[in-house]
């Protein structure tokens, strides 16, 4: 069977799952910290290997930013300051106590 697929290719298929699989998680840890663009860290870690990037993630804090503005994008619904009613995360004024948002 090796002589029909040919020793290339499986020796090429081992260097992607040793190499290019941890990188591409390596990519997905970081920007499951906030970091972007996701792109940018997957090329990063190409190219100073899965290890050092895993290095460099450990002193690299989490941007808070980047985070919140997820959660916020991934809500569809919000607590009014004033009233603490439920209102649509882009609402200008709640309807419940007539404040601004």
């Amino acid at each position: 069977m090796l002589h029909t697929i040919g020793p290339h290719l499986v020796l090429g298929f081992v260097a992607y799952c040793v190499y290019v699989v941890p990188c591409i998680f390596m990519a997905l840890s970081y920007y499951k910290i906030g970091r972007e663009p996701l792109w940018l860290y997957l090329v990063l870690s190409l190219l100073f290997t899965p290890i050092v990037t895993w290095l460099v993630r450990i002193f690299v804090p989490p941007n808070e930013n980047v985070l919140d503005r997820r959660k916020k994008k991934l809500a569809w619904r919000m607590a009014c300051p004033y009233c603490s009613e439920q209102i649509a995360y882009r609402a200008i004024y709640c309807k419940h106590c007539h404040s601004n948002v």
